[in-house]
């Protein structure tokens, strides 16, 4: 039995239904990308401070931020949280103390920044928050830190960011992935569920069955199957995108790694698709999965909800969700953080992890008819 043809066989059979969920999810990627907000407000971010060191870092640091942005002093992150989820401040600024001391001695952060994903104030905010460290530690171990330079050198850096032509369009892009990432999950859960009901009707199967091959390679043609379409999927909605919607995304630096992970992100889908389609032994149940596992992960993993401000325990559980890794790769590029080489091999192992998985459960089945 030729398992590739037949799934193909079924998928033409179903091209309406297959067209149909392209057009669904080309639309609301598109209108997330060209609704999402592309003007930074330059001179009035409300950052919350938990300030608990009196370093020079520190304070330099808190100077720089106050010139043209408003700071505002908690006692504590949680009372903090709050006022950034509604947005009353845009970001949250923790200083620990011997903050320079970790700087300047060791590899790790010397900061706790928190930003909420979904607004664009907050991005700005985590960026600069960010740089500045590096540049102190750089002058410092140069033996050059001069704090009146290093404002001028980030000012300086700053205004070239923001007026690079191809910011708003990157801005828009990064809606457009974001939207991409829950929607493509709703879209190819749906989706391969229905053509894997359909590839398990008794007639095939009986066909499987007798088949001489064995069964891990009749699943692994099936999951080739089902590239195949995801990779249809992928490539029409990713041309539409970048060619009818963000031209000028061709441009920038950072397209060779948004297509990175928009690949490896389908990728996950579809062997998460073929986990779940093994679990499921009836439409109800794959409908069930199929819509509320992508709403269960959305929460879980800051696609809704910035993840910093929710408690401890779901952070710790949304570090198992591979849209979490997803969202963070991709919030990093839309900061010119080209370091996401973390996210690229979680984001391969959870891949590896679903496909072995459910070759493990489709010879399962095979074993118990």
């Amino acid at each position: 039995m030729n398992t590739i043809k037949y799934y193909m066989k079924i998928a033409r059979q179903n091209k309406t239904m297959l067209l149909l969920y392209i057009i669904i999810l080309v639309s609301i990627t598109a209108i997330q990308g060209m609704s999402y907000e592309e003007i930074y407000n330059e001179s009035e971010i409300n950052i919350g401070v938990i300030k608990n060191d009196d370093s020079q870092f520190a304070n330099s640091l808190i100077n720089y931020l106050e010139k043209e942005n408003s700071i505002y002093y908690y006692d504590s992150v949680d009372l903090a949280e709050l006022d950034l989820y509604t947005r009353y401040i845009d970001g949250i600024l923790e200083i620990p103390e011997n903050s320079e001391g970790i700087l300047l001695n060791s590899n790790n952060a010397p900061l706790k920044i928190y930003t909420d994903i979904t607004n664009p104030q907050s991005r700005i905010f985590g960026s600069v928050a960010n740089k500045y460290p590096m540049y102190y530690k750089s002058m410092f171990n140069s033996k050059d830190l001069d704090i009146d330079r290093l404002f001028n050198v980030l000012d300086e850096k700053a205004k070239i960011e923001f007026i690079k032509p191809q910011v708003n369009a990157e801005l828009k892009f990064f809606g457009y992935v974001n939207a991409y990432g829950f929607v493509i999950m709703m879209i190819l859960l749906k989706l391969l569920g229905d053509l894997h009901l359909s590839f398990n009707k008794r007639d095939i199967q009986i066909r499987s069955d007798v088949s001489p091959k064995n069964k891990t390679r009749i699943n692994m043609e099936l999951n080739f199957s089902q590239i195949l379409i995801s990779a249809l999927v992928f490539i029409i909605v990713f041309s539409i995108g970048i060619f009818g919607f963000f031209p000028e995304m061709l441009k920038a630096q950072t397209l060779k790694y948004y297509v990175l992970i928009l690949t490896l992100w389908t990728l996950v889908v579809v062997f998460f698709s073929s986990f779940v389609n093994r679990i499921g032994t009836s439409k109800a149940v794959t409908n069930m999965m199929s819509n509320a596992l992508p709403v269960m992960l959305m929460f879980l993993s800051g696609s809704a909800i910035p993840i910093e401000i929710m408690p401890k325990f779901v952070q710790g559980v949304a570090k198992f969700s591979p849209l979490f890794y997803y969202n963070n790769a991709i919030t990093k590029l839309s900061t010119g953080n080209l370091n996401i080489k973390n996210e690229v091999f979680i984001l391969i192992a959870f891949s590896i992890a679903f496909y072995v998985t459910g070759l493990y459960l489709g010879k399962e089945r095979h074993s118990a008819r």
